[in-house]
């Protein structure tokens, strides 16, 4: 299969929220004023979210989405009203994947991979996604469900690298389309997958596919794409001290300390936005710190990169003194 873009397939599931949230909205202040906030529409109060299971191909394609919806069935109207023909749903306690819908998820794929046999489905390690009779199942269809390695998955799944970003986007505009239409109304369950359809099509072009498996580097099979960058192991810092005898001149000893995921946090913190800044900027920032200028409250930016700084520093230094 590894020449055979039509034969590799990634699917995951993910949550919409039904109702809109208030965003950041940037727009001049008011003359004589120190609010800076921006009257606009927002949807309604609702914490509801619905399940998707996605599924692209490194072709290019999308199978028709497969929805999970809370139990019980409903009665007074179609769930899939509006989308595009080939969907399906299960419906679980929660309304989250389990294993009895992944189950049903192997059925809705094997329908829509296409007639070529064997097809590799990634998936990720979560423990809804780890049943026998599921794989099982995909096995005797010509499927070979691969599990993707446990917290790898925004490196390596394409669904996580290129899709599920652009489409939630998309969503997020729908969402407050419909909440300017319909002041204080979310969107309900009985409309959910054909608004989401009209996400989808704003969203979906096949290249978008196509560049979510080349970044992830699973076509074509690539592993220089996830850079050490990406896994970067625990930091272990260096420590030179000066340690003065009576009877011996200054001496250097050299102390290394591998330290915990706690201690490394904030320093990793920091190294993080460090490289994202640009040269010139980062080399500012750390001229200011480094010459103590009071600039705290003009730049948000570098107020967070020196409150990274100082908890780095902090956190450093309560190691060295328990040393």
């Amino acid at each position: 299969m590894i020449d055979s873009p039509e034969r590799i397939w990634n699917a995951d599931e993910t949550g919409f929220s039904m109702g809109s949230k208030a965003s950041t909205v940037v727009g001049p202040t008011r003359r004589g004023s120190t609010s800076s906030q921006v009257p606009h529409a927002s949807g309604g109060s609702s914490k509801q979210r619905s399940t998707v299971m996605l599924c692209g191909c490194a072709d290019g394609r999308m199978m028709p989405p497969f929805y999970v919806y809370p139990a019980p069935k409903p009665r007074g109207y179609n769930p899939l009203s509006g989308v595009p023909e080939g969907s399906s749903f299960d419906y679980t306690k929660k309304g989250w994947m389990d294993a009895i819908a992944l189950r049903a998820f192997v059925q809705h794929f094997d329908l829509h991979c296409g007639r070529e046999r064997r097809v590799v489905l990634l998936i990720d390690s979560i423990s809804s996604h780890v049943d026998f009779q599921a794989f099982q199942d995909a096995k005797e269809r010509g499927t070979e469900l691969y599990r993707i390695k446990a917290n790898a998955t925004h490196v390596m799944q394409p669904l996580d690298k290129g899709l599920f970003w652009p489409l939630k986007t998309r969503w997020n505009q729908v969402v407050r389309k419909h909440s300017q239409e319909h002041p204080g109304l979310s969107i309900g369950k009985e409309t959910f997958a054909e608004k989401l359809q009209e996400a989808f099509l704003l969203f979906y072009k096949p290249p978008t596919v196509i560049n979510s498996f080349r970044s992830s580097g699973i076509f074509p099979v690539d592993s220089s794409v996830i850079t050490l960058d990406h896994v970067k192991p625990v930091l272990t810092f260096a420590v030179c001290e000066e340690h003065e005898g009576p009877s011996s001149n200054a001496t250097t000893v050299t102390q290394t300390h591998s330290i915990s995921d706690e201690n490394t946090g904030a320093a990793m913190a920091l190294r993080s936005l460090e490289d994202a800044l640009s040269t010139p900027l980062r080399e500012k920032y750390q001229k200011r710190i480094q010459e103590g200028y009071d600039v705290v409250g003009l730049s948000p930016l570098f107020d967070t990169y020196k409150k990274r700084y100082d908890k780095s520093c902090m956190k450093t230094t309560s190691i060295l003194d328990a040393t």
